[in-house]
C-alpha cells in the first residue's frame, strides 16, 4: 500500500471515526434533554391539575353557599357536576404521580377529603331544600374539610415544586452543554476533514474526477434513454399522460420537449374525441326514449335517469304545469315538503323557471327545502339548476337537477344538445345565472 493511500485511508477513517463518536454523544444528549424537558412539562401538568381540583372544589362551594343564603336553584350550576369533574382529575392525577409513592399517598386521602367535603356540601343542600335549619357546627365541620383539602394540596405542590425546580436545572444543564458539544464535535471533525483533503495527490483527484465524471455522464445519458423508450412504449399502447423532465440542452433534450408536446397534443385530441362520445351516446340515449307520443308522466319516467346519470346529479325533480300551479309528480333522491308539492308562479327557483322561461343556475343561497336524501339523513346541494320543459312551444313542465359539485360546461352543452335532438317534448335550456 502506497503512501497516498494510507495517508487516504488513516485521514478519512480518522474523520469517520470522529464524526460517528460526535454523533453518538450528541443523540444521547439530546435524547437526555428531551426526557428532561418531558419530566418537566409532566410536574407542571401535575400541578395544573392539583389546583383545578381545588378551584373545582371552591367553586361547588360557592355554589351550594349561594343556594344556601337565596334558596335559588341557579346558584347550583358550578356544584352540579362538580363531584364528576373532581374525580376525574383525582384519577389523572393518580395516573401522573403512578412513580411517586408519597404523593400517590397524598392523593388517597385528598380523594377521602374530597368526599368528605362533597358529602357534607350535599347533606346542607338536601336540608334546605327539605326546609330544614342547617347549624354553625354543620358549617364548621365542611370549613375543616376545606382547610384540610388546602392544606393538603399546598403540601403536594410544595413538593412538585422542588421536583420541578429540580428537573428545570437538570433540563438547563442539559441545553447549555449540548450545543457546545455539538459545535466542538462538528469543528473537530471539519479540522481533520480538511487535513486529509489537503494530503490528497492533485494529480490523482484530477484522473479521478474525470473518470467518475465520465462515468456518471455515461450513467445518465444510459438512464435517459431508458427512459424516453419506456414512455415511448407506453404512448404507443395509448397512455398520453406521461412525460419526460426537460433541462437539458443537448439533442437528447430536445427530444424529451418534442416528446412531452406530441403527448399533450394526444392527450388532447383524444380528450376532445372521449367528450364528443360521451356527449352522442347521452344524446342518442335521450332521443330514444323520447320518440313517440308520450304524456308528461311517461317522459317524467323515461328521461330522468337518463339525464341524472349523463349530469352526475345527486337529486332530480319533475314538476308538471297544469292549470297555472307547477305539481311535483316525481323526484330522484329528492321529495319536497308537503307545501312545496305544489308551486305558483315566481315561487322560489321553480317558480322563477316557470316565469322566465330559460334555464336558472343557483350557486349561492340555495332553498334549504331542496335537500339530497340519503339514509343517514340530508345534504343540501352545492349547484342546483331549474330547466323548462316545453312542448309545441308551450311550457308543460320544470326539471329541477342539483349536485354536490357545480355543473361543468359540458353538462350545459349535453342538456343543449338534448334538447336540439329531440322531436317530442323537448327541453330547450337558454341561461340565466344568479
Amino acid at each position: 500500500m502506497d503512501s497516498f493511500k494510507r495517508n487516504l485511508i488513516i485521514g478519512y477513517g480518522l474523520s469517520l471515526l470522529l464524526l460517528l463518536g460526535s454523533s453518538i454523544a450528541s443523540y444521547i444528549s439530546i435524547q437526555r434533554l428531551l426526557e428532561s424537558q418531558q419530566l418537566v412539562d409532566h410536574t407542571s401538568l401535575v400541578i395544573r391539575k392539583m389546583e383545578n381540583a381545588i378551584s373545582i372544589l371552591k367553586d361547588a362551594e360557592t355554589g351550594q353557599r349561594g343556594y344556601l343564603l337565596s334558596n335559588d336553584e341557579q346558584f347550583l350550576q358550578p356544584y352540579n357536576g362538580a363531584k364528576d369533574r373532581l374525580n376525574e382529575e383525582l384519577k389523572s392525577l393518580l395516573d401522573l404521580t403512578a412513580d411517586n409513592s408519597e404523593q400517590q399517598s397524598n392523593l388517597h386521602k385528598l380523594t377521602e377529603l374530597v368526599e368528605g367535603r362533597m358529602n357534607i356540601l350535599q347533606s346542607l343542600i338536601d336540608q334546605k331544600r327539605k326546609g330544614l335549619e342547617y347549624s354553625m357546627e354543620d358549617l364548621r365541620s365542611g370549613k375543616i374539610f376545606m382547610d384540610r383539602c388546602r392544606q393538603l394540596v399546598n403540601e403536594m405542590e410544595n413538593k412538585e415544586t422542588v421536583l420541578l425546580s429540580n428537573r428545570v436545572k437538570q433540563s438547563n444543564a442539559f441545553a447549555q452543554r449540548t450545543p457546545l458539544f455539538i459545535i466542538v464535535a462538528s469543528l473537530l471533525s471539519l479540522l481533520v476533514t480538511i487535513i486529509s483533503l489537503i494530503r490528497l495527490n492533485a494529480d490523482y483527484n484530477q484522473r479521478k474526477q474525470l473518470q467518475e465524471s465520465l462515468q456518471e455522464k455515461d450513467r445518465e445519458i444510459d438512464e435517459r434513454i431508458n427512459i424516453i423508450s419506456a414512455i415511448a412504449e407506453k404512448v404507443s399502447s395509448g397512455d398520453y399522460t406521461i412525460s419526460v423532465e426537460e433541462g437539458f440542452e443537448d439533442k437528447l433534450g430536445e427530444l424529451a420537449t418534442s416528446l412531452n408536446k406530441m403527448t399533450v397534443s394526444l392527450h388532447h385530441s383524444f380528450s376532445l374525441l372521449t367528450q364528443k362520445e360521451w356527449l352522442q351516446s347521452g344524446i342518442s340515449s335521450a332521443s330514444e326514449k323520447l320518440l313517440g307520443e308520450q304524456t308528461i308522466y311517461t317522459i317524467a319516467e323515461n328521461v330522468m335517469d337518463d339525464i341524472v346519470e349523463f349530469t352526475n346529479s345527486s337529486i332530480a325533480g319533475f314538476y308538471h304545469y297544469l292549470n297555472g300551479k307547477l305539481e311535483f309528480i316525481q323526484g330522484y333522491s329528492f321529495a319536497p315538503p308537503a307545501d312545496r308539492k305544489f308551486i305558483n308562479a315566481g315561487e322560489g327557483m321553480i317558480g322563477q323557471v316557470l316565469i322566465a322561461k330559460k334555464i336558472i343556475s343557483i350557486k349561492e343561497e340555495i332553498d334549504p327545502d331542496i335537500t339530497i336524501n340519503y339514509a343517514a339523513g340530508n345534504i343540501i346541494p352545492r349547484h342546483i339548476l331549474g330547466v323548462p320543459v316545453f312542448f309545441e312551444n308551450n311550457l308543460k313542465a320544470v326539471l329541477l337537477l342539483g349536485s354536490l359539485k357545480h355543473y361543468e360546461a359540458v353538462h350545459m352543452e349535453y342538456l343543449d344538445a338534448v334538447a336540439e335532438k329531440q322531436a317530442s317534448p323537448s327541453i330547450q335550456p337558454r341561461y340565466a345565472i344568479n
